[in-house]
């Protein structure tokens, strides 16, 4: 019987019962009621029901699925890092998952069960427990296709339906940008101007097409969206682009990269942002110009955190719960996504490899699927009993959040 955490805040664990021989249950590594810190803000967002505070404990999440698949030999891929139901974004020319702060080379698991868990919790807000199951199941069956060279997935219907919601004119998208901008600390901003010239430098250098002028920022700001972004400092910058006209405004994003050194599983080294560049590459169907690590000072400190910048498309759309009105609609996102992860990762490696590591990654699903799974039912429960201990340890206001419990 799950013993719901909500009952024991503020303790190291749960006595279950006296005198010798006494056991302790373990504190939940997904609640982070006791240690969260960030401002009202944050708490409110990923207060509002439990898919968003799924979407804001992925570092912990991560190794969690790592230590489930501890003595388990898994290949290593390039990770997506944080795929779930709303990373799912469209373009006019493409859909796919995109945000790849998280991308990094380690054990393909730690994407499928990442995806798996986001298909039950959004299965379950939407009420749709049963099919969640299901599709989850589902999933592994088309990356398991994929890498077989036996799947192929229709673009999701939903797909259109963002589309057909894109402005005329980058106009409304640019005002949109504009109108969230919050000013930056005086500090920061220089230690960022800094960072932003060497960048200039090194995209100038690549694009001898473009000049200063052309750089040249019209406004800068941080940026209140999103809510795994908020664990990082990120800047938005405004710049003039090809001519002075207003349309031709590019709006360029500048991100922390997120240290992932506690992630025990993962291969990484954050002295460079590197991995994120790879995992754009290998994931995302288009490319951006702008895409690129900035490059350190001369005179690196020790504790000097790198950064990496991207371009933002006018005409975008992510996936949002709400959006989905059916579990088919689930279910296509669902596919196309295992379709764009088992591509994704082995996309950056040259023939004949990639049919190698295919060939291992398939019997990796065969030989661990029944796992994936239960670590997916069991991500998922401790997930819930996580949002519901925060929300019910007064970090939030109850009122005005959706409560949803771990049974």
């Amino acid at each position: 019987m799950a013993i719901r955490t909500s009952a024991v805040l503020g303790l190291a664990g749960l006595a279950l019962c006296f005198g010798a021989g006494c056991k302790t249950l373990a504190p939940n590594p997904l609640d982070i009621s006791e240690t969260f810190h960030g401002s009202q803000d944050v708490r409110e967002r990923i207060s509002h029901d439990p898919y968003s505070y799924f979407r804001y404990v992925n570092v912990s999440f991560a190794q969690q699925t790592c230590q489930s698949f501890s003595s388990v030999e898994i290949p290593i891929v390039n990770l997506h890092g944080d795929p779930h139901i709303e990373q799912f974004a469209v373009t006019q020319k493409s859909a796919g998952l995109v945000d790849f702060d998280d991308s990094v080379a380690g054990p393909a698991v730690i994407d499928l069960v990442r995806f798996g868990t986001s298909i039950k919790i959004a299965a379950r807000q939407k009420g749709w427990t049963v099919q969640g199951d299901i599709i989850v199941r589902r999933f592994l069956d088309a990356y398991r296709a994929t890498l077989a060279g036996e799947g192929s997935y229709q673009e999701p219907q939903i797909v259109q339906k963002i589309r057909n919601g894109f402005a005329p004119s980058r106009q409304p998208f640019l005002d949109k940008i504009q109108s969230k901008l919050q000013p930056i600390d005086p500090e920061k901003m220089k230690n960022a101007g800094d960072g932003y010239r060497r960048y200039v430098e090194l995209m100038i250098r690549q694009n001898p097409q473009w000049d200063e002028a052309f750089f040249k920022p019209k406004s800068w700001g941080q940026f209140g969206g999103g809510i795994g972004s908020q664990l990082v400092d990120r800047h938005i910058m405004r710049i003039e682009g090809p001519t002075s006209s207003p349309e031709d405004d590019i709006i360029l994003e500048a991100k922390e990269v997120r240290d992932l050194s506690k992630v025990s599983c993962l291969r990484t080294n954050n002295d460079d942002g590197l991995r994120v560049i790879a995992g754009s590459q290998g994931f995302n169907p288009e490319s951006d110009p702008f895409l690129a690590v900035v490059p350190p000072p001369p005179h690196k400190a020790k504790d000097h955190i790198p950064w990496w910048v991207q371009s933002w498309n006018s005409d975008y759309g992510e996936v949002r719960l709400k959006s989905l009105a059916t579990p088919s609609d689930l279910e296509q996102i669902a596919l196309a996504s295992a379709e764009r992860l088992a591509l994704g990762h082995v996309g950056l490696l040259p023939s004949p490899a990639d049919q190698y590591l295919k060939g291992e990654l398939i019997k990796m699903v065969d030989q661990n699927r029944a796992k994936v799974i239960s670590t997916v039912d069991t991500l998922t429960h401790k997930t819930l009993e996580g949002y519901e201990a925060f929300v019910q340890s007064g970090v939030a206001d109850n009122s005005e959040t959706t409560q949803v419990v771990a049974k």
